[in-house]
């Protein structure tokens, strides 16, 4: 039977276990821009598409096969990351207790680990990177008369022979132009339903976008240079504008939260891109993330004036030397000028750390944590150091080192404990410290008097209160 229909799904992953405490309340649910990608290169092809969230809808295992076979698939791709591996894998173990229909698997973790995710018999291939141009050509080979002798030509994926070997195919090279690469599939989705967290947007509705791929920094906890091989490509400012536009015009955005892992590395692309925002007058405020490093006092001005309103910083520790192990390549004196240009812009600023990194005491961080207090943040971020497949510092800590790792890959979410640094006790200790410092950080009265005053709609009374509640939860 020739393959027509293909049903993309993001499998389950319910929000309690993302993340703990009060924040499962307001945590982000916002689309998968990914699988959305892979979906418009599909249609673009001829091929009929259809999509299940199954996060969003809060479906079990079980609902989630119900409603994919109600779709009467010839394919299936499930997109997952690590927390979400065995999960995903029993979707997969489900759907074929049905139906012998071919299941591929892409995203972050089959690309780190295709081998291991191949030792499900239910998953027939895995796309490895990016998948637009691969699992077109996939779908192609499938359907022709001799697929299994072309199969080895496909690049960019994993699948077992005959012989029931696993099989890695030659490296698909890396998109060169994403200008190439149609806008997400977003007519597939229930818009209104997605949200991101009260502290991440001004006005709603808030649409995800990226505008680059991939990152040329080395950071030892970041699994991003092995899925993009330390290669950075950005989509020329045009292309962006005009998705901008599109999504103004079709969903009613009002804002854009811009999702890559790092914006604006090429400062000459960043003020190009305000300027159009600026000169053609788009009326859409937008957040980014960025880092201190990549960042000057007249290009944040003009973010400011095109309509950029936060910015999130990785600055993950204010210890040099955990900033030295880990190869962040930032240090206080970068980190101090990059907020106070970014405040005086009229930014909000938002900083994320990383508890438990090597090197990390408990001493440590009460230090710290005086020092981010007099810091010029609007919010901050302490999320559990997570050793994820792939990374430089997984393998140093698989090797013995640092610390002590309590390896479940469903709790790799950033917000369960799940390495231990040497200068610790215990993992409860760990726990404690981070509710601390969110405390300490969030129930300043100097701090809370500064957010009332902020205050300037009905709206930002509304943020405000659900994040109260999900804070003093924790």
């Amino acid at each position: 039977m020739l393959i027509n229909k293909v049903v993309l799904v993001n499998p389950p992953f319910p929000i309690q276990e993302r993340y703990q405490g009060a924040f499962k309340n307001v945590g982000t649910i916002l689309p998968k821009l990914g699988i959305l990608y892979i979906a418009s290169a599909l249609e673009n092809v001829g091929f009929e598409v259809d999509f299940v969230d199954a996060t969003l809808e809060s479906c079990s295992i079980e609902e989630t096969c119900k409603r994919v076979m109600g779709l009467s698939p010839d394919l299936i791709g499930i997109t997952t990351e690590t927390p979400n591996i065995y999960r995903s894998t029993q979707l997969a173990e489900s759907i074929k207790r049905h139906s012998n229909v071919p299941i591929v698997f892409g995203g972050p973790h089959p690309t780190l680990l295709p081998e291991e995710v191949l030792e499900s018999k239910a998953i027939d291939f895995v796309v490895i990177g990016e998948g637009e141009v691969t699992i077109v050509d996939l779908i192609n080979t499938l359907n022709s008369e001799k697929c299994m002798e072309e199969m080895a030509n496909v690049k960019g994926i994993g699948y077992r022979n005959k012989g029931n070997n696993v099989i890695l195919t030659e490296k698909r090279e890396r998109v060169n132009n994403l200008d190439t690469i149609s806008f997400p599939a977003r007519h597939l989705l229930d818009i209104d339903r997605y949200k991101p967290t009260p502290h991440q947007y001004k006005r709603l509705p808030v649409l995800n976008m990226i505008t680059s791929r991939g990152c040329p920094f080395a950071c030892t906890y970041c699994s991003a240079s092995n899925i993009w091989r330390r290669r950075y490509t950005v989509r020329s400012v045009d292309n962006v504008i005009s998705e901008i536009v599109h999504v103004k015009r079709k969903y009613g955005a009002k804002e854009i939260a811009f999702w890559d892992d790092l914006w604006g590395v090429n400062e000459k692309w960043a003020e190009e891109f305000c300027d159009k925002m600026i000169t053609e007058k788009i009326d859409i405020n937008w957040s980014c993330e960025c880092r201190v490093d990549t960042v000057s006092e007249s290009l944040l001005i003009k973010m400011a004036v095109a309509g950029c309103w936060k910015i999130f910083y990785g600055l993950e520790s204010l210890d040099e030397e955990i900033l030295t192990v880990v190869n962040k390549n930032i240090n206080l004196g970068k980190i101090n000028a990059a907020l106070s240009w970014t405040r005086n812009a009229g930014i909000e600023v938002h900083g994320n750390f990383i508890l438990g990194l090597p090197k990390e005491t408990p001493e440590k961080v009460n230090t710290m944590i005086e020092k981010i207090c007099k810091l010029p943040l609007d919010y901050v971020k302490f999320n559990f150091l997570t050793p994820y497949p792939g990374t430089v510092l997984y393998n140093e800590i698989k090797n013995g080192r640092w610390g002590t790792f309590n390896e479940k890959l469903d709790k790799l979410t950033l917000h369960h404990a799940t390495f231990l640094p040497s200068g610790y006790t215990d993992y409860e200790e760990l726990d404690r410290l981070r509710k601390l410092v969110v405390r300490k950080f969030y129930f300043r009265l100097s701090y809370m008097l500064e957010r009332l005053l902020s205050i300037r709609t009905l709206n930002d009374i509304k943020r405000y209160y659900e994040g109260l509640i999900a804070l003093m939860g924790v």
